[in-house]
Parts: C-alpha cells; structure tokens; sequence
C-alpha cells in the first residue's frame, strides 16, 4: 500500500490476450515474492483452483475455461491444460511488459489482439498511423516488451542498409533509425528512456523517429524490413500461445 509503497493503481483489460498476460502475470506474483514455491501452491491465488479442481461458489471460470477449450476445474487434462496455456507466458518479459502496460492509465484502444493476429498490411498500416504521430507527446500502449524488440532489431536490423538526411545535421544510418521508432511503437518506450538506453540525446532520438515516419512512406525497402521486425517482435513476445480465437 501507500505506506511502504505507491498508491493502488488499475487500469482496464479490454483485449483477451492482455486478459491472459494479466493471469499468468498474477499467478507469478507470490512466487517471484517467495510466498509460494509454485502458483498452484499459493493459497489465495486461482492457479490452486485449476490444480485443486475443486471452486468455491463465487470463482468465476469462464474466460478461462473458453480459453482452454470449454474445460471446467476438475475435468480430465484442465490442469495441464491451464499450465499449458499460461506457464510459458510468465516471466520477467511478461512482468515487464505489463508493468510497462500498467503505467499508461488513459483509455486508448488496446490494439493487441488485432496486432498479434493480424496479416502483415495491417500491421504496417498500424506502424503508418503510429508514424503520423511522431510529434505526440506520449507513445502509445505497449505491445511487446523493449528486450524482445531489441533481440529481432539485433538480429533484422542488418537487413536496414543505407543513410538518409534530414533537413540538416549530418546524414544517419537508417538501422539505427529503425531501433528508435521501434522502441517507440511496439515497446511503448519515451524519448527520454529510448535515449537513456541508447545513449543518446532526446533531440536525437526525436529526429530519429521523424526521420523513420518519411522513410516508412518513402521507401519501400526499409517499410519491409522494419514490418518484418515488428512482426518478427510480436511473434517473439506473444509466440507461447496462438492468439485466442473470436
């Protein structure tokens, strides 16, 4: 609580993916804070229910029952079935991520779902709108966390070849210019922690993306290369489980 720590904080879950991100998130919870060796063994958690299967009357199963495909706590397999669907999702990148998430309180559309499931012209069609607002003063909602998107920018960006110059100032490699809006629009980073952790300056991580919303318009080549990371990012970050069905 306040006295020891900040204020209770909350913010809505409006996508089923981020729903069960938040589970797994939670059942993580006591045993990343050593009250329970698994989260099955935390009492006060609803892991213990799935394992158990048995419920008290007010434990709502549902949505994850409908994610598990209609098993119910107790049936045969519903066990290893929730263990399935949400141990691989838990982990520092997933408490990172929706720590990340939970820091944005504003009621901007979670484009999760659409984003993890989607053909690769809707994703650049996302990346375009995200691209017209390079001047905006807050990232959007974050979709991957910033450790995956660097790993498919390490291991994608050597496909982003050649330079581009601005209005003025030197010319800039277009990699690196990738890296930047990348952070921005998947990991949901700030120009001032996209700086930090690239050591550079504010002003140029803002030039930076700026450059990326022309190029992104501009150039085909990189247009691909830079999709090609973002989906590559998104199929790292959400890959532990198929996107769930509508």
């Amino acid at each position: 609580g306040s006295l020891f720590r900040g204020r209770f904080g909350s913010r809505p879950v409006t996508s089923d993916i981020d729903r069960l991100n938040v589970i797994a998130y939670l059942d993580a919870n006591p045993v990343e804070a050593r009250l329970a060796p698994t989260p099955e063994a935390y009492a006060h958690g609803s892991a213990t229910y799935w394992a158990r299967g048995k419920t008290p009357p007010w434990f709502s199963t549902w949505f994850v029952g409908e994610m598990l495909g209609g098993k119910v706590p107790g049936a045969p397999g519903a066990w290893a079935a929730y263990e399935r669907e949400f141990a691989p999702r838990r982990g520092p990148r997933l408490t990172q991520l929706i720590e990340a998430r939970m820091a944005r309180r504003d009621l901007e559309p979670d484009p999760l779902d659409d984003l993890v499931a989607a053909a690769p012209e809707r994703v650049y069609a996302w990346m375009v709108r995200k691209a017209a607002l390079a001047d905006q003063t807050r990232p959007g909602i974050p979709v991957v966390d910033a450790a995956t998107v660097e790993e498919a920018w390490t291991a994608g960006g050597s496909d982003i070849r050649g330079e581009v110059r601005g209005r003025r100032g030197p010319a800039r490699a277009l990699g690196p210019i990738a890296r930047v809006a990348l952070l921005r629009d998947l990991a949901g980073l700030r120009y001032d922690a996209i700086a930090k952790r690239l050591k550079i300056s504010n002003s140029e991580a803002r030039i930076r993306y700026r450059l990326h919303a022309a190029q992104l318009l501009g150039d085909p080549a990189y247009a691909a290369a830079c999709l090609s990371i973002a989906r590559a990012a998104l199929d790292a970050g959400h890959r532990r489980h198929p996107p769930p069905q509508a």
